[in-house]
């Protein structure tokens, strides 16, 4: 995603930093952890039945693993998204950006890429120096892309990323 770029200001507000942190603060937000989705009656009965399905072949096929790691899945599934995202707090920050009480500083990020679809996606990914999760999708929710992109620009490279078939997947499941 393109956007003009332009120098941002900073706001002084040490006290929403984490763990003493100092530096100025660029722009803040509020976002549930994840995107939470209506799902009627008609979903749970058609996922039951696709879970119980692969559960009866792997007994079928002589594989108790199997059906145990698919039990497994759909309990811990199902207690996930039960719960309601809790609401953490996002910044912009003249060391990083700030996860609730978690920095990520410049230098840990390669690069960013902000997915925006006003009415399917608005997400910032972050390419992180980590080899276990090297992205990390960050919700915009009600936010302005623009401003954060001029912003991030100034830190990091803008670098296209294709969005994650298991994120297209999830959208589409709602899971």
């Amino acid at each position: 995603m393109e956007f003009e770029s332009e120098q941002v200001q900073p706001e002084s507000q040490e006290e929403n930093l984490p763990n003493g942190m100092t530096g100025d603060i660029f722009y803040t937000w509020q976002a549930p952890e994840y995107e939470s989705y209506d799902r009627d009656k008609k979903w749970y009965v058609v996922m039951t039945l696709g879970l119980l399905s692969i559960i009866v072949y792997a007994f079928f096929t002589n594989s108790p693993i199997m059906a145990i790691t698919f039990i497994l899945i759909g309990i811990i599934e199902y207690i996930y998204i039960s719960r309601e995202p809790k609401m953490l707090d996002f910044s912009i920050a003249e060391k990083g950006i700030v996860i609730g009480k978690e920095i990520y500083e410049f230098e840990q990020i390669n690069s960013f890429w902000i997915f925006y679809d006003p009415e399917t996606i608005k997400s910032l990914s972050l390419h992180i120096k980590s080899n276990v999760i090297p992205y990390l999708q960050i919700p915009l929710h009600n936010e302005d892309p623009e401003e954060i992109h001029k912003i991030l620009l100034q830190y990091i490279p803008e670098i296209k990323q294709n969005y994650k078939l298991r994120d297209s997947l999830s959208r589409m499941l709602r899971l």
